[in-house]
């Protein structure tokens, strides 16, 4: 049993759909804590562009991995995975319901299949890359 699936609500769907309004009446109904499982909203420096939960709905219900990054800050989605399932570990260590909340579906595909062990990028050929399209256009 120790790769059975984890128990989490998914509410996926484009922005302005409803997704936050959802996900709060879910969590305050079923003692859920709210996951980001949008691509844009794990940046802090935009929080009204990419429809972030506001301060009132923050307070109605815990909410996670919204705006912690910086803009200039990469996150790949493997990252995101580890960080989303520290997250659903938890809450369900305190007896809470996880709720994925977003748009970004390779975010919720990752979280629900699994992703490609991947390794990281070589920092030279990215670095070297840089130069060439600032060298080149």
């Amino acid at each position: 049993m120790a790769n059975a699936p984890l128990p989490v609500v998914c509410i996926a769907g484009p922005t302005g759909t409803g997704k936050t309004a959802a996900a709060i009446a879910a969590a305050l109904r079923f003692h859920g804590e709210i996951i980001n499982a949008d691509s844009r909203q794990v940046y802090a420096d935009f929080p009204i562009i990419t429809a972030q939960p506001d301060v009132q709905e923050r307070a109605t219900c815990p909410h996670h991995l919204y705006g912690f990054l910086k803009t200039q800050a990469k996150i790949p989605a493997g990252q995101w995975q580890e960080k989303a399932l520290i997250q659903i570990t938890d809450i369900l260590s305190r007896g809470k319901l996880p709720i994925l909340v977003g748009g970004t579906g390779l975010y919720l595909k990752i979280r629900l299949s699994g992703i490609a062990n991947i390794p990281p990028l070589d920092l030279a050929i990215t670095q070297r890359l840089i130069e060439i399209y600032h060298e080149s256009g």
